[in-house]
């Protein structure tokens, strides 16, 4: 049940990452409301992994994730017209928090076959945020699109493939068995 959870969560991430990219060709304010959707689906999955993972004591990562991306979501959602400034600094701020929490998570699995997917999918995340607040070598609309795209595809595959990999815990560790997600 939960591995079909991961693998879904990994297609949207994979999904949103390349609409995402196809977005600096569409109106900012329908790029916002879509990345907004994206995002908040994203964060109720994360939700729902933690609190199925909370059992094994490794839900808090997800959990954060999910808030992150939830909220974000909606700050997206509600506020569709802002301005290129606060779209650009609300989203280079998820991306640092989802990279973070994202090595934070891929830490917390390092006995779980496949973390470094996971581990990869976070430092992507964190050097896409700098790149956003360093308008290099992106700027504008387009960087926005760009830079969330690839960090949602990135994610997504981390996820997807971590999956793929037959990620499950080892059977000498009862700490990590409720997380063979």
């Amino acid at each position: 049940m939960v591995a079909r959870r991961l693998t879904r969560l990994g297609v949207r991430f994979i999904i949103g990452g390349s609409l995402a990219l196809i977005a600096p060709w569409v109106a900012v304010v329908s790029t916002t409301i879509l990345i907004g959707m994206i995002l908040i689906g994203a964060g109720i999955t994360f939700i729902i992994l933690a609190l199925e993972a909370q059992s094994g004591g490794k839900g808090m990562a997800p959990l954060l994730l999910g808030l992150v991306g939830s909220v974000t979501g909606a700050c997206l959602l509600i506020w569709p017209a802002m301005t290129a400034v606060s779209l650009t600094a609300l989203l280079a701020t998820y991306s640092t928090l989802s990279g973070i929490l994202m090595l934070g998570f891929a830490l917390d699995l390092r006995p779980v076959h496949g973390w470094p997917r996971l581990l990869l999918g976070g430092s992507v995340a964190v050097l896409l945020a700098a790149s956003i607040w360093y308008q290099f070598p992106l700027t504008g609309a387009s960087a926005v699109s760009t830079v969330v795209g690839l960090n949602l595809l990135t994610t997504g595959y981390s996820l997807f493939a971590w999956q793929g990999s037959g990620a499950s815990a080892p059977a000498s560790s009862s700490d990590h068995a409720d997380m063979s997600i």
